[in-house]
């Protein structure tokens, strides 16, 4: 609350009181889409901004300064949202990896520990009576170890593969599974 005094020539004055109403903070909220396969096919959206005042504007950590972001990679982003007055928010979104592997059969018991794992990586899954695949890809979908299993508990070496995000797929008939692992020595 301001106090304003106003006085003429004639040294009369008045008074009056003044409360500047400060809008709410901005908040946003992100919708984002992972991006399949590792692909630069994921996306981000602010799906609402609550608070600030007049016209928005948008400016992603992309460079883009539209609303929404697509053919994003898999990684962490940041918007800045302004409004009318210079009012500023900013949010962190991060897109994933969305895999594709879809069973209409069913799918596979499938544990791998330790995760993060550093130089080996246990696989275990349920019965293994039918001839069973194990894969492992990166992020970018490239298969790295491609192996037939006869054991339900199958040890995989991972002391060539760098630090990183890798999935493990098991798949048995129409039958299939796949669990993410971080290598991390």
């Amino acid at each position: 609350t301001y106090t304003v005094t106003v006085t003429d020539a004639n040294n009369c004055t008045a008074l009056t009181n003044v409360q500047v109403a400060q809008p709410n903070a901005m908040q946003l909220t992100i919708a984002e889409t992972d991006a399949n396969g590792g692909q630069n096919n994921g996306a981000a959206t602010v799906t609402n901004v609550s608070g600030g005042i007049g016209n928005l504007t948008y400016n992603w950590s992309t460079g883009s300064q539209s609303q929404s972001v697509t053919g994003l990679a898999p990684g962490s982003y940041t918007v800045t949202v302004t409004d009318n007055n210079g009012c500023t928010q900013t949010a962190n979104v991060t897109v994933g990896v969305a895999t594709g592997i879809n069973s209409t059969a069913g799918s596979l018991e499938l544990s791998v520990y330790p995760n993060p794992a550093s130089t080996q990586l246990t696989v275990q899954t349920g019965n293994v009576n039918t001839e069973t695949t194990l894969r492992m890809n990166n992020v970018l979908g490239q298969v790295l170890i491609n192996t037939i299993i006869t054991q339900p508990e199958t040890s995989i070496d991972l002391s060539v593969l760098p630090n990183g995000v890798y999935f493990v797929e098991l798949r048995q008939g129409a039958k299939s599974a796949i669990r993410q692992v971080v290598v991390n020595k």
